[in-house]
């Protein structure tokens, strides 16, 4: 390996559930964690193991001190959170991590032979992906770039 990620801080845990609600609620109520923020997004068009795809998902987005815990439902499509919901049933899906320039993160995953597994753009502004690293290290990482899109030349 002639580069690595660097990182600095985990920011996110992401859980994939069967039920954003009443997993929210169960948090909550037992840990203290919340109160959670429900959004139900609208269809988004993702790169799902090299293949467009359009999926929606409904979050729970909690703080933890300065980590986010998202809570994910699908509601529909085909996404890594669906594949993960039936081989596993829900669960610890993936660390969040904040990058300052996913396309430069991108490169060096390349570079040390690590592939994406989805990609996307969410809320206009925030890019995404994650690594295709769950084999590897028995959970997947997601690379999240906040603020502005790039516009491409």
């Amino acid at each position: 390996m002639t580069n690595n990620l660097k990182i600095e801080a985990i920011n996110q845990i992401g859980i994939v559930v069967r039920n954003v609600k009443k997993t929210s609620e169960l948090l909550e109520k037992f840990f203290g964690i919340g109160p959670f923020q429900i959004l139900e997004r609208p269809p988004e068009e993702i790169i799902y193991k090299d293949r467009p795809q359009t999926f929606q998902i409904k979050n729970g987005l909690a703080r933890v001190g300065s980590l986010q815990i998202e809570l994910i439902e699908v509601i529909q499509g085909e996404c890594c959170q669906a594949d993960f919901l039936r081989r596993k049933g829900g669960g610890l899906h993936h660390i969040g991590i904040h990058v300052p320039d996913l396309d430069e993160a991108l490169a060096i995953a390349k570079e040390n032979g690590i592939k994406v597994l989805q990609s996307g753009t969410a809320l206009g502004s925030i890019r995404w992906a994650y690594l295709d690293t769950e084999e590897k290290f028995g959970i997947i990482f997601e690379l999240i770039q906040l603020g502005k899109v790039k516009k491409k030349k």
